[in-house]
């Protein structure tokens, strides 16, 4: 009779045991699935409620994003320049607290491409959403420079004055073989988190006598690309930065000056992508 009890108890603990792991199997599914709904939502409450605070998530183009409510903004970046996207989840396994997802992503109907996901879950938090798959759709990593604030994003161009500009550039380009033309030229490159993203640093000299530098007394100027420049200049009169002027716009962007303490002017330019490359594009044809 005692070798009964202590089989039955045995059996039943070694039952609990299973269960309480299929248990953790399910629950780690679950969440997963509460994940890729929230997403199709466009519910970035519900994406936030879901990730652990060190969440990290990586992209097909080998691009990071970390932290809950980084992501979480990158994602509310994505659905505002993609309003269709989705995720459809064909197949679901999961290894304890590790699922393994396959399906497709893209804009609504008219865009699937295969995909897969890598999603760890710990204590009923994501905490990681690896994803594998095309790299025709833009990484999410993209969104996390909008969604980081507003901020300075790269080097757009570097001015300085000349006495004799159309002479400087004639030497620049017969002896350093710079690709000359009426405006200097453009060092083109590609951005790391998104190569698909093109972009060029404006060089040009400018006479002696120009006020386009004006009230700096240097001889240089230097113009940086930033994203949300109306925030940024918003947080400019928050701190008492001098100003020079107001923001103009144009096709390929937004500008305003300002200037540092040591009297440098700055520019500051938030581009328009696509007219900006077509502009540049056709410049260097």
């Amino acid at each position: 009779m005692s070798s009964h009890i202590k089989y039955t108890t045995t059996l039943l603990l070694l039952c609990s045991i299973l269960a309480n792991a299929q248990t953790k199997k399910e629950t780690s599914k679950q969440t997963a699935t509460r994940l890729a709904a929230a997403i199709n939502a466009h519910d970035t409450k519900a994406i936030t409620a879901l990730l652990a605070p060190d969440h990290t998530f990586i992209d097909p183009l080998s691009g990071t994003v970390k932290g809950s409510t980084q992501v979480a903004n990158a994602w509310q970046n994505c659905f505002t320049e993609y309003p269709g996207y989705r995720m459809a989840v064909t197949q679901l396994f999961a290894n304890g607290d590790t699922v393994a997802a396959f399906g497709t992503i893209g804009q609504a109907a008219t865009l699937q491409i295969p995909a897969s996901w890598k999603i760890v879950v710990h204590q009923g938090k994501v905490t990681l959403w690896q994803v594998y798959a095309d790299a025709r759709l833009q990484s999410l990593s993209k969104y996390a420079a909008a969604a980081a604030g507003p901020r300075v994003t790269g080097l757009g161009g570097i001015f300085f004055k000349s006495k004799d500009p159309k002479t400087l550039k004639a030497w620049y380009q017969q002896h350093l073989h710079l690709n000359i033309d009426q405006y200097g030229t453009n060092f083109e490159w590609r951005e790391g988190a998104d190569p698909s993203k093109y972009g060029a640093t404006q060089w040009s000299a400018f006479k002696e006598t120009t006020t386009y530098f004006a009230p700096s007394t240097k001889d240089y100027m230097i113009n940086y690309r930033v994203a949300q420049l109306d925030q940024l200049i918003n947080q400019f009169r928050k701190d008492s930065v001098s100003i020079v002027d107001t923001m103009e716009t144009y096709s390929y962007g937004k500008f305003i000056h300002i200037m540092d303490p040591e009297g440098n002017k700055i520019e500051l330019w938030e581009p328009v992508q696509e007219e900006y490359e077509k502009a540049i594009i056709g410049r260097t044809k």
